[in-house]
């Protein structure tokens, strides 16, 4: 090959999409919450703390990492699963490495030094923090189980998936520990495995004193929940008919198999990644929210079911209405009047709609 006419060499592309972090920070997750702050993270249309940040300044600029799927890297990483739909660089650096050229060549020119080749984050301790959560745990009962059912207005969870974690049950964690707000009462979301072990878990905090969600805290994950989502398995009649429906939070989950009886899978932040991954033959429900057209989530999701169907998948969208930008779903379907009749009639149209695609 003559010289004159190869790309850049590895470096020069790493030191490129570095000088460019905030560029392809923005056009994947949309404005920071703080463009001044060292570790920036996506703003966020409901209260609390996004789980994905990416720092912004120093040597480890360009390193980012998502608590809720357990996925983080550098940027050929960030490009893999953002643009790319794969779960690392690894599994395919040869296509990674042609959309950072191609995208290289539409962004904006930003040189900068950078002074160490920056290391991808790791959680530490993950596997002990897990086996003490779950020596704490308990059937849903008490403010979580008045969470659950009244405020969310949801059926008692299976305990699979959903159980109470006891305020002040982790107040002793050790120092350095990866846990933040330990003391918290909360709502356990569990991940599992094929075998059923528990491989990660997701917080919902309660407020002092009542019974709704703390509006300042995240909720707040602990391993890879992309990897091992947690999954709401089909009760007798069953609206969708055996097809899987694909939600966001555990709260919009629990709405659907409320109101429906269906299987649904918690994809969290890795939604759009998941319809992604689906075979040519796959059949699912995805859930959405009334987002706003210019919502960056929104349009990693549209993109990747425009591309699923043209691989030749059958997808069904779970529309629940409301305005556009205010973020309305299935959770909020279900605590309106008539809104689990609403919300099982949408399923089961779409069920049958796509059961008719498959004769």
């Amino acid at each position: 090959m003559n010289p004159a006419h190869r790309g850049p060499d590895l470096d020069t592309l790493r030191r490129d999409l570095i000088a460019r972090a905030d560029i392809l920070f923005r056009e994947c997750w949309g404005d920071p919450r703080n463009p001044h702050a060292t570790r920036w993270r996506p703003a966020r249309r409901k209260p609390g703390d996004d789980p994905r940040r990416m720092m912004m300044q120093g040597p480890q600029r360009g390193l980012w990492y998502d608590s809720r799927s357990g996925q983080g890297g550098d940027l050929f990483d960030f490009l893999a699963v953002e643009r790319l739909g794969l779960n690392t660089a690894k599994m395919d650096f040869c296509r990674v490495l042609e959309e950072a050229t191609q995208w290289l060549g539409t962004a904006p020119v930003l040189p900068m030094p950078f002074a160490t080749e920056p290391r991808a984050p790791t959680d530490r301790n993950i596997d002990e923090e897990l086996r003490a959560i779950l020596a704490a745990a308990e059937p849903l009962s008490g403010r979580p189980l008045r969470y659950w059912c009244e405020t969310r207005h949801l059926d008692l969870p299976p305990p699979s998936a959903i159980l109470r974690l006891p305020g002040g049950a982790l107040s002793r964690r050790p120092k350095g520990s990866p846990l933040p707000f330990p003391e918290r009462e909360a709502v356990l979301v569990l991940g599992r495995d094929v075998r059923g072990t528990v491989c990660d878990v997701q917080r919902i905090i309660l407020a002092q004193g009542g019974i709704d969600r703390d509006p300042a805290l995240p909720k707040f994950a602990l391993g890879p929940i992309g990897l091992f989502p947690p999954f709401f398995p089909a009760r007798p009649r069953d609206a969708a008919r055996g097809i899987l429906v694909f939600a966001e939070g555990p709260e919009t989950a629990g709405a659907i198999w409320s109101a429906t009886g269906a299987r649904v899978l918690v994809c969290g932040g890795s939604i759009a990644r998941r319809v992604r991954m689906l075979s040519p033959l796959a059949t699912v429900i995805v859930a959405t929210e009334a987002d706003a057209p210019d919502n960056p989530a929104s349009r990693a999701l549209t993109r990747a079911v425009v591309e699923a169907r043209a691989n030749g998948a059958r997808i069904g969208l779970l529309r629940c209405g409301g305005p556009s930008g205010s973020g309305f779903d299935a959770a909020d379907l279900i605590r309106e009047e008539g809104g689990r009749a609403r919300l099982r009639a949408l399923v089961a149209r779409l069920a049958a709609r796509l059961h008719l695609q498959r004769c």
